[in-house]
């Protein structure tokens, strides 16, 4: 089945292409998102990311941009709530040491010292633990990464608060907040010069560029905790960033 993000991107190019704003068999919000990016671009050429091969662009499928509209990355997000990220410890370490080094020089030496300890902590989480309820699921799905893993109701107990607490605390600080949410939006550091980053975001609500009056709207609006998440009866910490657009 297809994922229903990606049916809303699909559909939104095929509304744009052919300009059928009367089609009722779209999902709901493509054709006033269409209108929206319609109204901004009204000629121009639309591509999906399914449409080029990530791969020959040496990218990954984590991009941030679902569409290019002349070449431009446009991040397509449907009403509501929605998330932002959810990605294990390395990577999302990985994402907040990038923004770190990027607003190092607007930070004091404490608020330094407090991001550098969320980051180490980040990169440490768990990645193969299972729950009492999830026993028999992951001792039959994946009996060698059961061997292995650790007691994910202790780590939900015992360390996920105290993890939780020094994230809370770091994104207390202003300017890292700030910088994190705008690269969780655009991939502008991660994905810098290439076609990966989104330089805008269409809903069905509006069609904007992502400046930083709108990251902090977005900043505001956004709650960033970590959590378990579990495949096949296994669970790994991850750091998930939910807000609502």
């Amino acid at each position: 089945m297809t994922n229903r993000g990606v049916q809303f991107e699909k559909q939104i190019v095929r509304c744009y292409r052919l300009r059928d704003f009367n089609n009722p068999d779209y999902m709901d919000g493509v054709v006033p998102a269409t209108q929206h990016l319609a109204a901004a671009f009204p000629h121009s050429t639309l591509v999906h990311r399914d449409e080029i091969s990530l791969r020959g662009e040496g990218l990954g499928r984590e991009i941030k941009a679902d569409l290019w509209v002349d070449g431009f990355g446009v991040s397509v997000k449907m009403d509501g709530v929605v998330q932002l990220s959810s990605a294990e410890g390395g990577r999302t370490a990985s994402t907040f040491e990038k923004v770190y080094f990027a607003v190092k020089h607007l930070l004091t030496p404490p608020e330094q010292e407090q991001v550098r300890g969320m980051i180490r902590d980040v990169r440490e989480l768990p990645t193969v633990m299972v729950s009492n309820t999830n026993r028999e699921k992951a001792k039959k799905r994946n009996p060698r990464k059961y061997s292995m893993a650790t007691d994910y109701d202790s780590w939900k107990e015992d360390e996920r608060p105290h993890l939780n607490e020094s994230l809370k605390h770091s994104f207390d600080i202003d300017s890292f907040r700030i910088a994190t949410i705008e690269e969780m939006l655009t991939g502008r550091l991660w994905f810098a010069n290439s076609k990966g980053v989104a330089d805008y975001i269409l809903t069905p609500r509006y069609f904007k560029y992502i400046d930083r009056a709108y990251v902090r709207s977005v900043a505001d609006a956004s709650k960033v905790d970590i959590r378990g998440k579990s495949r096949g009866g296994i669970s790994s910490g991850v750091v998930r960033f939910d807000t609502k657009i």
